[in-house]
């Protein structure tokens, strides 16, 4: 097998555009051990189902938002006061 040199080495373990392998490597696993945001709607569904009232209002002061815990404590349905 022949032996490569320690240029060519180095060039192995450089990616195009210049950023070393293991520096990409120790990147990627810090990135997945980083703690990812719901997305929007598993964050709606949790709300959703809270035994606690979950309003939520825009600029306007108009409702939302209003979960199912809000609705056994206040008694009004969502349809109701939406908007």
């Amino acid at each position: 097998m022949p032996s490569q040199s320690n240029s060519a080495r180095g060039r192995a373990r450089t990616r195009a555009g210049g950023e070393d392998v293991a520096t990409l490597a120790a990147q990627a696993r810090r990135e997945a051990r980083a703690p990812q945001p719901l997305p929007d709607h598993s964050f709606r569904q949790i709300l959703q189902i809270a035994h606690r009232a979950v309003i939520s209002l825009d600029e306007d002061y108009r409702i939302t938002f209003f979960n199912e815990g809000a609705e056994r404590i206040f008694g009004y349905r969502t349809e109701e006061v939406l908007g």
